[in-house]
């Protein structure tokens, strides 16, 4: 029925109007929070509460609704733009200027999260910038729809590879000089490469990849996202450049505190465009064994790894590379 529903999508989608695909979108997002249950309600409202505890129910409802409407909207034009996609990205997406530095030649290690359309700003940025990106994706668990989504993506360059084990490519993309795009606010347990930050006032474990590879290869870090505006088409947010200088010369201090600053970034965009942000997410699914179960959603369970093996884990990836 997945793969059914995905062929059914690139038949139909691509014809619809842009006014149509959008109306579409809010309709989807507004359907799939009044029907989708706990999974989606009650965990954007738990998310929601922590962040933002002084709104309403009204407004955080409203939220809810427009974040999943976004996120409608960004898995519809991943089907949309693959009729005629070099013109319809063109007139889709407008990049700011602090986007040039993206477009010249030589390797960065660029970051964003699932925020208005991460997935069309790979694809615009690979057709945009002359050199395509190297991006890493969780795998889909079916495999057809997994490899069908891959194609999808790479329709405008963009070179995909999977999650695991992606340490060894994506540092030896780095040495040839070429750029890598890593989507960084997902759960990455330590004994899988996470670290714990402070993300949105709360510690959850992200993914260590990008602190180890800029250490290792002395690429600049990059944060960009792209939100749908008023109109239908897409805006890039100013582009920020993370600091990777005054670092501790101990490579497991340096590696958190360069995850940090890369999280108080995503922090920051998701604070100030929280109607683009994927709420329904379990985002603090796992805190550290000593914090208090009150002070993290109903969702949470404490995890017991610590966070010495994550850099250990990935380390041993990037030396085998």
């Amino acid at each position: 029925m997945e793969v059914r529903l995905a062929q059914w999508a690139l038949r139909v989608i691509p014809t619809l109007t842009r006014p149509t695909l959008c109306y579409l979108a809010r309709f989807l997002g507004r359907t799939a929070y009044l029907l989708g249950g706990s999974r989606t309600r009650d965990v954007a409202d738990a998310n929601l509460k922590l962040v933002f505890p002084t709104l309403s129910d009204r407004e955080r409802r409203r939220l809810s609704i427009k974040a999943l409407q976004s996120f409608a909207l960004s898995m519809l034009d991943v089907f949309w733009v693959t009729r005629e996609p070099l013109r319809k990205l063109e007139a889709l997406v407008a990049f700011h200027p602090s986007y040039e530095q993206l477009f010249q030649p030589g390797a960065v290690i660029c970051i964003t999260a699932h925020m208005g359309n991460w997935e069309l700003l790979g694809m615009a940025v690979s057709r945009r910038g002359g050199e395509p990106l190297t991006s890493v994706a969780a795998t889909i668990k079916n495999p057809r729809v997994d490899a069908l989504f891959n194609d999808l993506r790479q329709r405008t360059g963009q070179h995909i590879v999977a999650r695991k084990g992606a340490v060894r490519s994506l540092l030896k993309t780095l040495r040839e000089g070429r750029k890598i795009a890593l989507v960084l606010d997902q759960n990455t347990k330590p004994v899988d490469g996470g670290v714990f930050v402070n993300f949105l006032g709360r510690p959850a474990p992200i993914s260590s990849a990008p602190a180890l590879l800029a250490l290792r290869t002395g690429a600049p870090v990059i944060v960009g996202c792209m939100i749908p505006n008023a109109a239908g088409t897409y805006e890039t947010l100013p582009m920020h450049t993370v600091d990777t200088s005054d670092l501790s010369e101990d490579q497991d201090l340096a590696i958190q505190k360069l995850s940090q600053r890369i999280a108080d970034v995503l922090s920051e965009l998701i604070r100030q465009h929280p109607e683009h942000w994927a709420w329904s997410y379990k985002r603090w699914k796992f805190r550290p064994d000593t914090s208090r179960p009150e002070d993290f959603p109903f969702y949470s369970r404490p995890l017991r790894n610590s966070d010495l093996r994550v850099v250990a884990h990935n380390d041993n990836e990037a030396k085998k590379a």
